[in-house]
C-alpha cells in the first residue's frame, strides 16, 4: 500500500486438458465380421491410466456402449458394409474427445480350395491380409506342383510350391507362384478378386507415405517370424506381411525366407521380354522395394478387390 506494506497470497490452480482419442482395428481370427477395437493409444497430459471410453459401432448417433474401463472391446457386425465408428474418451475432470473411423465390414474372401482368407482395407483398396495358398485354377484344373529344381527353372507355364517343399510353411507363409500363374486366362482368382497390377501397388504404398515409409507399416511386428531387427514394423496397416522369401528362376533354389518377401503385380516391364514389376519388404529396410524380375522367379500373390 502507500505506507509500503506488503503481503501475498498463493491460490493452487488446476488446468485440464481434453484428453487425445486415438483406436485401431484387427480383423477376429476366425470370424471376418467380429471386429476387435483398441483405444490403448488415446492419451491424457494430465492422466493417462483412468480414461473411460464409449463407442458408437455403426455410426447410428446412438452410444452402444456406457462409459468403460477396459480399452479393448470387440464387436460383431451383421452384415459386410462401410461403418463410421465413433469413439469418445473421457478423463476423470469429465473432459472429453471423439474421433471418428471408416471401416468396412467384408465377407471372408474364399478360393477355390475352400481356404478363407483375412481381409484388410487400405485407403479404399480392399487387400487380402495373407498370401494365396490355391492349388487350382478358377475352373478347377490344379495347378502343377513342381518340387524339382531343374524342372521349376525350365517352366514356361505355371507352377506353384511352397518354401523348401516343406507342407508345414503353407499355413503360415502361403505358396510360392511362378508369373505364368498369374497370367493365365484359366485364373487363380476367385470371382470378384484380380492379382494387382503394378498401379494399384504403387496406389497403397503411397497411401502409407510413399516407399520409404510404407515397409514398416506392411510388416507384421516383432521378430517371431522376420528375422530382427524387422525395422521399423508396426503392422499398422493391418497387412501383415510375413517373410516367405522366393523361388529362383536361374536356378530353382530357395532363398531369404524370415529376411523377405516379394509379390508378382500383373504388370510387364516395357522393353523387357521377360520382366514383371514386383513389389516387396526387407526386414532391414523401412522401405518397400520396388523392381521387376524374370517370369520364372517363384514369389508370392496377393489379391485385390475389383
Amino acid at each position: 500500500d502507500r505506507a509500503e506494506w506488503i503481503t501475498d497470497t498463493t491460490v493452487n490452480i488446476f488446468v485440464n486438458t481434453r484428453p487425445q482419442a486415438s483406436f485401431s482395428t484387427t480383423l477376429d481370427e476366425y470370424n471376418y465380421k467380429k471386429i476387435r477395437f483398441n483405444s490403448s493409444e488415446s492419451s491424457d497430459y494430465e492422466d493417462s491410466v483412468n480414461l473411460e471410453y464409449r463407442w458408437d459401432f455403426n455410426g447410428d448417433e446412438n452410444w452402444d456402449t456406457e462409459w468403460l474401463m477396459q480399452d479393448t472391446i470387440s464387436y460383431i457386425y451383421p452384415l459386410d458394409g462401410e461403418y463410421n465408428v465413433k469413439l469418445l474418451v473421457r478423463d476423470q475432470n469429465n473432459l472429453s474427445n471423439e474421433i471418428s473411423k471408416q471401416i468396412i465390414v467384408a465377407s471372408s474372401l474364399t478360393d477355390i480350395d475352400g481356404n478363407v482368407y483375412k481381409v484388410v482395407k487400405i485407403g479404399t483398396q480392399l487387400w487380402m491380409a495373407e498370401n494365396l495358398k490355391v492349388t487350382h485354377f478358377r475352373n478347377g484344373d490344379p495347378i502343377p506342383n513342381i518340387t524339382n529344381d531343374s524342372e521349376w527353372k525350365g517352366l514356361s507355364n505355371g507352377a506353384y510350391c511352397s518354401y523348401n517343399n516343406e507342407k508345414v510353411n503353407i499355413s503360415i507363409y502361403g505358396l510360392i507362384y511362378n508369373w505364368y500363374v498369374v497370367n493365365d486366362s484359366r485364373k487363380i482368382t476367385p470371382e470378384g478378386w484380380h492379382v494387382p497390377t503394378d498401379a494399384e501397388w504403387q496406389t497403397m504404398v503411397d497411401y502409407l507415405g510413399e516407399s520409404g515409409n510404407a515397409g514398416g507399416k506392411l510388416r507384421e511386428s516383432g521378430t517371431f517370424h522376420w528375422n530382427a531387427p524387422n525395422a521399423g514394423a508396426t503392422n499398422s496397416s493391418g497387412f501383415a506381411a510375413l517373410p516367405a522369401g522366393y523361388r529362383d528362376g536361374g536356378n530353382g533354389t530357395f532363398y531369404r525366407i524370415g529376411k523377405e518377401c516379394f509379390w508378382w503385380s500383373t504388370t510387364r516391364r516395357l522393353g523387357d521380354s521377360y520382366g514383371v514389376w514386383v513389389h516387396g519388404l526387407s526386414y532391414n529396410m523401412t522401405d518397400v522395394v520396388y523392381g521387376s524380375n524374370d517370369m520364372d522367379y517363384g514369389y508370392g500373390i496377393r489379391l485385390i478387390k475389383d
